[in-house]
């Protein structure tokens, strides 16, 4: 879409959105030992394999909640007793209203290895801490969504730490 818009300063331009771009979801499984799980997943156009945490958008009959929980499965055939949300980015600031709500996921139970179709060619890898650090330092997570899911956690373990 594009909307004539006033901008500051009084002049008018015309200003390129997305329309109807729902709210997204990312979500940072952690399993009960404290490992972090990540997926390795084929992107296109970009022709890699990008490890990064399960996501997704929401659909138009669902919450934030059930579209991160739905993503978990699909993605991993993991259910999660308890999803923590820690906050949310801008997913395009100068595109749409779009939210990336960001979610730690604790309590894991696998509940299926039939995944969805779409979600084919995806493994689950369990990593500690330091190594996604070490990782995201050697520019092997690259993921915009990751990275910021990450940043958020970080945040959020600091703040709550006893």
């Amino acid at each position: 879409m594009e909307d004539r818009v006033l901008i500051h300063g009084g002049a008018e331009i015309d200003y390129l959105r997305f329309e109807n771009y729902d709210d997204y979801s990312t979500v940072i499984p952690i399993t009960a030992d404290g490992k972090i799980l990540m997926i390795n997943e084929y992107a296109y156009p970009i022709n890699l394999e990008l490890l990064q945490f399960p996501e997704g958008g929401k659909g138009s009959n669902e919450t934030i909640e059930q579209a991160a929980l739905r993503e978990l499965e699909e993605e991993v055939g993991l259910r999660a007793e308890e999803l923590i949300p820690i906050g949310h980015n801008l997913h395009h600031h100068r595109r749409s209203t779009a939210k990336n709500v960001v979610f730690i996921a604790k309590g894991l139970i696998q509940t299926s290895t039939n995944l969805d179709l779409e979600e084919t060619g995806i493994s689950a890898v369990l990593l500690e801490e330091k190594d996604v650090w070490k990782l995201i330092a050697a520019g092997k997570i690259i993921q915009k969504n990751t990275l910021a899911a990450w940043s958020m956690y970080q945040a959020h373990k600091k703040q709550t730490k006893p």
